[in-house]
């Protein structure tokens, strides 16, 4: 994963109540799955995040391809899947098939190599969409953990847990922290757009 694109998320923990601190993970959560569904995007340019998270059926079971393989990316334009048991070659290259990434696996040996072609204006319209989607998705899994923490604080102050000021407090500090999230969501989705529109 690109360091530039990993957005942490501080808060005071000092000041956060363990209605925050417990369910904080939740909401930034959707950090990582944004993180996760940007690497899976083409942006002309090879990376390993195109092809790690494809889901192989192998062994009797399903796994991830960064488990069964070395990936690298020997130059811009290639993916390079070596596994590491050459019998599960035609697995992994029906599993890159079936994933529908716009690029067909390259057998040679035991060596799997896939060449992304430069992406074309109207692509990159598509795919610049498509990461807006993958952002509102982030956010609706935010509002979701937010909706969830604003019950739970509602709920502590009926039951005498927190006064009306704590209350107060505590959603002012969750509005400021699902702000903070959605601001770094922000940034994940330019930063992944300014890939893809970049010829």
């Amino acid at each position: 994963m690109n360091p530039y694109l990993t957005v942490p998320v501080i808060l005071d923990q000092s000041c956060m109540h363990q209605f925050l601190t417990e369910r904080k993970s939740d909401v930034e959560k959707a950090i990582e799955f944004l993180e996760g569904e940007l690497a899976g995007i083409q942006t002309g340019r090879a990376s390993t995040g195109l092809v790690d998270g494809v889901l192989v059926t192998t062994y009797g079971s399903a796994q991830v391809l960064k488990n069964l393989a070395a990936i690298s990316t020997p130059d811009a334009h290639t993916v390079q899947i070596e596994p590491w048991d050459a019998s599960v070659v035609k697995d992994i290259e029906k599993a890159l098939t079936e994933a529908n990434l716009g690029i067909m696996p390259n057998v040679s040996g035991k060596i799997i190599r896939m060449v992304v072609q430069p992406l074309t204006e109207d692509r990159r319209k598509e795919l610049a969409k498509m990461v807006g989607k993958k952002v509102e998705e982030a956010r609706i899994r935010v509002r979701t953990g937010r909706d969830e923490i604003k019950k739970d604080i509602e709920r502590a102050e009926k039951e005498n847990e927190i006064r009306e000021d704590e209350r107060y407090r505590l959603q002012e500090e969750l509005d400021a922290f699902v702000k903070e999230v959605n601001d770094a969501l922000e940034r994940l989705g330019d930063a992944k757009e300014d890939q893809i529109m970049k010829v």
